[in-house]
């Protein structure tokens, strides 16, 4: 990069001295990225939606394995190289080199069920014309599948894209969860392109209508671009119109706005990584108060001192001593007004980042450490909260979640406990109406001590920003 783009690496640097050995890891990665101007395309979406035979078709051969059930289980990354290899990392940190046979082996479920190889990422080296513009293809997981590793480790790749390519199918139709992955997706990549794939299972008629209902569906999330129809496997198979225009697009884009946006995904990056961070510190200095006097995280001002980093560091290296690296969470609406469910859910978005602290959602009680709980217990939701705490497995948490939970609205009567912990052992009590997604953050932080020790006791958790209670 020139030289605007050394002052943009040494402040990397200088950001990484502070970060966790995740953020380390990242950066370190991000400054390799940005000597090589090497663009990191992230190729996302659910299962079983052909985001592998969409990098295949980019590659002009058959390179990753694809197939019929979930297959991606571990990210792969693929980059320009004249020596024809797959390099594997794993997670004790050493290398191993193997040949391109070996993929199904190493990145598949059925290679490498539940990532039992303990695999952390494969990286392919491949002399393919579009990785020679200098780019990156990032094959990734589905989520939603019933693996839950699967969606685990797709979500953990997106925090170090660059752009993406988010994959849905004209037949099923868009979902839901399919919108709101799109979402997590735009907010954290530069570009995002949006490919249709499975075009041909529709007619002219019912292709036009799958793309219009896509584009409306997407453009609830902000993603306003052009959605482009497809078969990626007729695209492998011997061409496909869709396809050929998403090529040329894709590589237009590669030929015009790669460098500028790589440096303004590392620009992005670094300020979500100084984001987190001070948001730890907040929480370790002041449980549950925003950063309200400082709005830019990106201020050197602000860079915090060792002893407060050290301390925001402790509750990722605990939730990775315990828990191999992820604690779950599964939430539960016993009877809300749904404005605490609104707070849980941002804590997705790219500002607050759950996910790099360690924490998931699960939808199934059987993996989940911890019950996040809403609502002041309506009688009807009483068997469903006992059937979901029971299976759990144990050590488990309880944690009861606003005003309604703690019992400070409704008082007991025929239809309603008027609280959680009428019905479930509550652990943890996170005031406010609704918390703060900070205050939730320093609840779920209190949780991890409580799964570790389960301390008897009620724990009570300030919220300093204007909602608690």
């Amino acid at each position: 990069m020139p030289n605007a783009g050394n002052a943009l690496a040494s402040a990397l640097g200088e950001l990484a001295a502070l970060g966790t050995e995740q953020d380390r890891e990242q950066l370190a990665a991000l400054l390799d990225r940005l000597e090589a101007a090497r663009l990191r395309v992230l190729v996302a979406g659910e299962a079983k939606r052909g985001k592998s035979t969409l990098i295949n078709a980019l590659l002009g051969r058959d390179v990753l394995p694809s197939g019929v059930t979930p297959l991606t289980a571990v990210t792969t990354t693929v980059r320009y190289g004249d020596d024809q290899r797959a390099e594997a990392r794993f997670l004790d940190g050493h290398d191993e080199k193997y040949l391109l046979t070996a993929l199904g082996d190493l990145v598949t479920e059925r290679g490498n069920p539940g990532n039992r190889r303990r695999l952390a990422s494969v990286t392919v080296y491949l002399a393919a014309p579009v990785l020679a513009g200098g780019v990156e293809l990032v094959d990734t997981p589905g989520t939603g599948s019933v693996f839950e590793w699967d969606t685990e480790t797709a979500h953990e790749a997106l925090r170090s894209m660059d752009a993406a390519v988010f994959v849905l199918t004209a037949d099923p139709p868009v979902s839901a969860s399919e919108r709101d992955l799109l979402g997590r997706v735009a907010g954290l990549s530069v570009t995002t392109f949006a490919v249709l794939n499975k075009a041909d299972h529709l007619d002219e008629a019912g292709l036009a209508e799958a793309v219009e209902f896509t584009g409306q569906v997407l453009g609830e999330v902000g993603h306003h671009g052009r959605v482009y129809p497809m078969s990626t496997r007729a695209a492998l198979g011997g061409g496909d119109a869709g396809f050929t225009r998403f090529e040329a697009d894709f590589t237009a884009y590669l030929g015009s706005r790669r460098e500028s946006d790589l440096r303004a995904s590392a620009i992005a990056q670094a300020r979500r990584i100084a984001s987190s961070l001070l948001d730890e510190v907040a929480l370790t200095r002041h449980p549950g108060r925003a950063r309200q006097d400082h709005p830019d995280p990106w201020r050197p001002a602000m860079n915090p001192g060792p002893d407060e980093a050290a301390a925001a560091r402790r509750l990722r290296e605990q939730i990775a001593a315990q828990f191999g690296r992820s604690l779950h969470i599964r939430t539960l609406d016993t009877g809300s007004c749904a404005v605490c469910e609104q707070e849980i859910r941002l804590l997705s978005a790219p500002h607050y980042d759950l996910h790099r602290l360690g924490f998931f959602f699960t939808p199934a009680p059987r993996h989940a450490d911890l019950l996040l709980v809403t609502g002041p217990m309506v009688r009807a939701f009483e068997v469903a909260a006992r059937k979901a705490y029971e299976a759990m497995p144990g050590p488990k948490v309880v944690a009861a979640t606003g005003a309604c939970a703690l019992g400070g609205v409704y008082r007991p009567d025929a239809f309603v406990h008027g609280q959680v912990g009428a019905v479930l052992p509550v652990d943890v009590w996170i005031p406010g109406c609704p918390p703060s997604p900070l205050a939730l953050l320093h609840g779920l932080s209190v949780a991890v001590g409580r799964l570790a020790e389960k301390t008897p006791g009620l724990t009570f958790v300030a919220d300093g920003d204007g909602g608690g209670t």
